[in-house]
């Protein structure tokens, strides 16, 4: 008797358990149904788009900005082979454009730079890219261009990018990440009130964002697993003096906090070495840089007139003259007395 009352009662037991499993798998499902009718009716002419979209290029590749209209980074592989083979890309050949992968109503124009004080400054050096004319033209993509200080962009930041290509002289492989930063600074307005602010100017209709600081990210590989890694942040202004590279060196970590992403995620960092280490991060002096820009200026000079133009105004700057300097201007000039006395 007890027995069977245990088993009346057990089958009770389970019946009421079973039915309280069902009616709770039933208000499970209710509710999940009801939250996916919120979340279509919430959604019906879609999801906000995100996720960051990457484009790639013959010799480059980046991940835009659609809001601020510039790139939030540009990733480039140097070698010895690919700097140093035939150069057939002519820089003269190349315009700044839209970039057609990119919706034209996120992207700057020529026209937004017109007359704003920034120059437009490559992120993929159009340097890097000399053994292929399509692949020089890709860099003057206005996807691949910041608002750049003239001053920066064809002096310091010049500079760090012919370090790099330096660089791929004596390593394996140099892989380059580029982009801009937008960094807080103390307010020293009325009042310093001692806070945080981050500014920005921006320019043309569209309103293209100046960043604060660019930052380049450098990692000289040899192909034994432990890459000589450079983190640098430059400042968006003019930069006097032979200031040294290593004033502006941070660390990856720092850099990716400002970034709020990681750059490069399967990076080991320590397996890495200090870049600086190898030399010191030493750049090629200002001196010498602008020597070798106005050697490259007599090489280009069109007539005599504008070969002793270009003379006299590097001797007015007070720069004195190299061997190799000297060279080209006399090299050109016999040149262009030559091409003058057959003319006459």
């Amino acid at each position: 008797m007890n027995s069977a009352r245990l088993f009346a009662g057990g089958a009770l037991v389970g019946s009421v358990l079973t039915a309280t499993g069902f009616v709770l798998v039933q208000e499970q499902l209710r509710l999940a149904k009801d939250e996916s009718e919120t979340k279509d009716r919430l959604f019906k002419y879609g999801v906000p788009q995100t996720n960051i979209t990457m484009y790639s290029y013959k010799g480059h590749s980046l991940a835009y900005d659609n809001a601020k209209r510039i790139p939030m980074w540009v990733a480039e592989l140097l070698t010895h082979d690919t700097l140093h083979h035939s150069k057939v890309a002519h820089r003269h050949q190349s315009h700044f454009k839209l970039d057609p992968a990119v919706p034209a109503e996120y992207q700057a124009t020529n026209s937004d730079y017109l007359g704003s004080g920034w120059s437009r400054g490559h992120m993929a050096a159009a340097a890097n890219h000399v053994q292929d004319q399509q692949e020089m033209d890709d860099t003057f993509y206005l996807t691949n261009v910041v608002p750049q200080l003239l001053n920066n962009n064809i002096g310091y930041w010049s500079r760090l990018e012919l370090y790099c290509r330096d660089l791929a002289a004596h390593h394996k492989e140099v892989r380059v990440f580029s982009g801009p930063l937008f960094l807080p600074h103390i307010s020293d307005g009325k009042g310093n009130d001692g806070k945080k602010y981050v500014h920005y100017e921006v320019i043309g209709r569209n309103g293209v964002a100046v960043p604060t600081h660019l930052y380049k990210v450098i990692m000289a590989d040899d192909g034994d697993g432990e890459p000589h890694l450079g983190v640098f942040v430059i400042p968006n202004e003019p930069i006097t003096g032979d200031k040294s590279l290593q004033q502006y060196q941070v660390t990856l970590k720092e850099l990716e906090g400002h970034l709020g992403m990681k750059l490069t995620p399967h990076l080991d960092q320590k397996m890495c070495k200090d870049l600086c280490a190898i030399d010191g991060c030493k750049m090629m002096s200002r001196e010498k840089f602008e020597l070798i820009k106005y050697a490259q200026r007599l090489r280009s000079s069109h007539d005599l007139e504008s070969l002793e133009a270009v003379w006299r105004e590097m001797k007015q700057r007070g720069h004195h003259p190299d061997t190799y300097t000297i060279k080209q201007y006399s090299q050109r000039k016999e040149q262009l007395l030559g091409t003058h006395n057959i003319n006459t």
